[in-house]
């Protein structure tokens, strides 16, 4: 209606506000002649002749599969939009997504909205959980540099997802903040395989990207048992050389006997192999401090 010409940087920076607040900056940016609630007007009516006369209009592919995969999981979920609840619940009645939900919040009805912190701590209240156990998928691409800066092989957005999508799988481990996950879906039967997709359980879905990278790049090791309690995992590469490699298994010999029950008794770790990739099975001898 307007004729505005808004760059890709400009839209990022217009994610998560509020409608009127957008329309209030797109009247300063570009000098209109025109009120900020006219701009609003204008919105809603375009948002609801799309959605309510348009068939084929659908979510983004994947993201109701990513909502699932978190409910089934386990995940408790509250949504915390910029839009109205009108719009909020409209949404959730037409694809029924209330039941996978416990709260909804709409920064609309809030004194401030995004990036103001306010509507992401109600929505940890409304969780029932501390805001240390919540995580926050959100539109944002600030990670991006931050990966940079850690020391990431790679780091984008769709493009990223693109290419993985179509094959790519050259990396040891993949970490996501979660307004990525929505994205990263449509790569799900490439990475799932393979177990690169990233899981909040195991951090590497998150905010603080620097962090967990750094840990990874470091040598972090993630393991877990099968039903016969045995322990598959990696702890370096030929590459890292015989000090570092002791200095690994080492480490994961210990976080193994840390994470013993207390109530098992008896011997808790009964044997260790190790071996290269496609080499055969070596017997490491174990002293009482693996009981």
């Amino acid at each position: 209606d307007f004729n505005l010409e808004v760059s890709d940087a400009l839209y990022q920076s217009y994610t998560g506000q509020s409608t009127l607040n957008i329309c209030k900056q797109l009247c300063e940016q570009f000098k209109l002649k025109v009120t900020p609630n006219d701009l609003v007007e204008s919105k809603r009516k375009h948002f609801k002749t799309l959605f309510f006369n348009d068939p084929s209009l659908q979510l983004i592919d994947g993201v109701l599969d990513v909502i699932k995969d978190y409910y089934n999981n386990g995940l408790t979920l509250v949504l915390a939009s910029s839009a109205s609840m009108l719009t909020i619940n409209n949404v959730f009645t037409r694809f029924d997504l209330d039941p996978y939900s416990v709260s909804k919040l709409s920064g609309a009805d809030l004194k401030a909205s995004k990036p103001h912190p306010e509507i992401f701590k109600k929505a940890a209240e409304a969780s029932g959980f501390n805001r240390d156990n919540c995580f926050v998928i959100e539109d944002s691409t600030n990670g991006i540099k931050a990966a940079k800066a850690a020391g990431a092989v790679e780091a984008g957005g769709e493009e990223l997802v693109d290419r993985m999508s179509k094959g790519w799988t050259d990396f040891d481990a993949l970490v996501a903040t979660p307004d990525m996950m929505r994205v990263l879906a449509k790569a799900a039967r490439t990475l799932g395989p393979k177990g690169l997709m990233p899981n909040p359980k195991t951090g590497t879905v998150t905010p603080d990207i620097e962090k967990v990278i750094k840990e990874l790049v470091a040598g972090r090791l993630e393991f877990r048992n099968d039903k016969f309690g045995i322990v598959h995992t990696v702890f370096g590469k030929l590459s890292f050389g015989e000090d570092k490699l002791l200095a690994n298994l080492e480490a994961m010999i210990k976080a193994i006997q840390d994470a013993k029950p207390s109530g098992q008794k008896g011997v808790y770790i009964k044997k260790l192999t190790i071996n290269s990739t496609m080499g055969p099975g070596i017997k490491i001898n174990l002293d009482t401090d693996a009981e």
